[in-house]
């Protein structure tokens, strides 16, 4: 009896090193596929300077084979057959597609996965996710799938070798692991927890794809619900400002003004800024009468709707960017307070805590949208939907007249209507009725390829629909007291000179280039002539789309605290030489524009 316990480790030492053995291919398979990650980011990285370059990929090495013995003892001490092939398949899709799509990002926007983008990824539905699949080319899926070919040919050749003839593990391959897995997740693990509770995100050589997986998703988690409890408390405080007056409003008459906010549209692909296609028929028809200001020189604050919707709608600026943008008042808010009725009609979802309809949809007195979506999809396609298309929305808009008489009772200056389109949201082919195909890949002053020429072709086509969209809801308010805005919150890249291959959100002048609308009603224009003017002349001036809250107040005669006429470029008072600062959710790259 005495020998047993000596018998029974030679047996479960023999056990687990025989299922270590037969295993060994997940470590390969991890170790392998991030050090493709690694080797693919090498050549973009910019944060740290070349001294301490190395250093830092020696302890992603740790970090990578610290992750892949882990996974692997975690894998060998399963005992059971379905729990076995259930740890095997989940470890090796999560790290499979956590490599494709880091690699996908390093290809296209020099990136790693990071926190923005996992706010996004939180916030973002089936729909969506499918769309951006939708997105991604053959060549950019081919180019993906070759980088992590070898290591899955060299994981599995090792798992049929190690199963017909298992390897021995020694004394000196348990200590190799158990000292990876010490230096790697575990060493690192009271670092990275710090670095974690202060909110840092975990991008480029510091950490490994694994470590950027978890701690970046918890930390974009953990930052959506902060973002709703501050705006719990800022939709239930009763006033957004401390000291609003109304030395003189804009208008005599109850003003309606309405806020269209466009999705996904660059000024540089719409015919009334110069574009060869015909795609902006109406509101070319308005700035040749005069009716309409298109402003020619707006960039966007950033290359994401939540980022650039945020900034645009709120007093936040990055000069007053000691505080998150949720802590300073909304237009809405500040809108409301001073005696407007406000309204929030969306095309797009109200689904998950960070969508913009909820972070600033829900401060307006109504909240309302087209009902597929605010519903939700369920498992239907979303093509061949007419019900998704933005004039789904048309019959949901509001009149001052039209309001409930308690709420235009309180509201003696006017109504705020925004209107939130779905507008050239990927996937551009399916934003727009078959009516509106009116460009082909014939039609394309400059040909590329017939994949690139179909992407390019449907998007002309969806601003085209924009244009529809514009003239209807103009239209709606033409004979009354009205004030119609038209912002996107920022464009697209689609393969332009400098960035063939880059399309979609990505931080390149041409996909922060936006357009500005500006129209007065006839009934508007003969009250305030001098205002009308006044805006006209600003048309060329410099402006960041993110003082767009600053400018509307200020025009409407609103002051507070924040107010600063060198904000307002509505206005001859309004400082051009600002610098125009934008950020991109795909790092933490800024970019200043000219």
């Amino acid at each position: 009896m005495r020998g047993l316990p000596s018998i029974l480790h030679r047996v479960a030492h023999a056990a687990l090193g025989r299922r270590l053995s037969e295993r060994l291919w997940l470590f390969i398979l991890v170790f392998l596929a991030q050090l493709r990650v690694l080797l693919a980011y090498l050549p973009y990285q910019t944060e740290v300077p070349s001294g301490e370059v190395l250093p830092l990929v020696l302890s992603q090495l740790l970090r990578i084979g610290g992750w892949a013995s882990l996974l692997t003892l975690l894998f060998a001490l399963s005992l059971w057959k379905w729990l076995t092939r259930t740890l095997g398949l989940l470890f090796s899709v999560v790290v499979l597609t956590l490599s494709a799509y880091e690699l996908y990002l390093i290809g296209l926007y020099h990136v790693t996965y990071n926190m923005d983008l996992a706010q996004i990824m939180l916030s973002t539905n089936w729909r969506e996710g499918s769309e951006f699949l939708d997105s991604i080319t053959a060549e950019q899926a081919l180019r993906v799938l070759c980088q992590l070919t070898p290591a899955v040919v060299i994981a599995f050749v090792t798992s049929r070798l190690t199963g017909r003839r298992p390897l021995f593990f020694g004394p000196f391959s348990y200590i190799a692991g158990t000292t990876l897995i010490l230096l790697g997740p575990i060493g690192h693990l009271p670092a990275d927890i710090d670095y974690y509770k202060k909110h840092i995100s975990f991008t480029g050589l510091y950490t490994s794809g694994l470590d950027r997986l978890i701690y970046n998703t918890l930390g974009a988690h953990a930052a959506t619900k902060r973002i709703a409890a501050e705006q719990a408390k800022i939709r239930d405080s009763q006033r957004a400002v401390e000291a609003l007056t109304i030395p003189q409003p804009i208008s005599k008459k109850p003003l309606s003004v309405i806020l269209i906010l466009g999705e996904s549209a660059r000024r540089t692909s719409m015919h009334c800024y110069g574009y060869p296609l015909e795609n902006t028929p109406y509101a070319d028809s308005l700035i040749q009468a005069k009716e309409l200001v298109a402003f020619t020189d707006v960039v966007s604050p950033a290359t994401a709707t939540i980022l650039s919707n945020t900034r645009s709608l709120t007093f936040f600026t990055l000069e007053e960017g000691q505080k998150p943008w949720y802590q300073f008042p909304s237009l809405i808010q500040v809108l409301r307070q001073a005696g407007y009725a406000t309204v929030w009609v969306a095309n797009q979802e109200i689904t998950g805590e960070y969508s913009i309809s909820n972070l600033l949809g829900t401060q307006a007195d109504i909240l309302t949208g087209n009902p597929a979506f605010f519903n939700g999809l369920g498992g239907e396609g979303v093509s061949d939907r007419p019900d998704l298309y933005d004039e789904a929305i048309l019959p949901l808009l509001f009149h001052y007249e039209n309001l409930p008489d308690s709420l235009r009772a309180a509201s003696p200056l006017g109504l705020l209507q925004v209107v939130h389109l779905m507008g050239s949201h990927m996937t551009y082919g399916e934003r727009y009725p078959e009516t509106f195909a009116r460009f082909t890949n014939d039609s394309l002053p400059d040909r590329k390829d017939a994949v690139k020429d179909a992407v390019l072709s449907t998007y002309a086509n969806s601003l085209l629909y924009t244009d529809h969209i514009i003239h209807e809801i103009i239209e709606r308010y033409r004979e009354e007291n009205s004030l119609v805005i038209y912002l996107s919150d920022h464009g697209d890249a689609l393969f332009d000179e400098d960035y063939p291959e880059l399309m979609g959100h990505a931080l390149v002048p041409r996909a922060v280039e936006i357009p500005l609308f500006v129209y007065f009603s006839p009934q508007l224009r003969k009250e305030r002539p001098d205002l009308w003017r006044q805006i006209s002349r600003q048309r060329d001036k410099r402006i960041l789309s993110d003082l767009l809250t600053h400018a509307l107040v200020d025009l409407l005669g609103i002051h507070t605290e924040y107010t600063q006429p060198r904000f307002n470029f509505f206005a001859p008072t309004y400082d051009d030489r600002r610098t125009r600062i934008v950020v991109a959710p795909t790092s933490n790259k800024k970019m200043v524009m000219e």
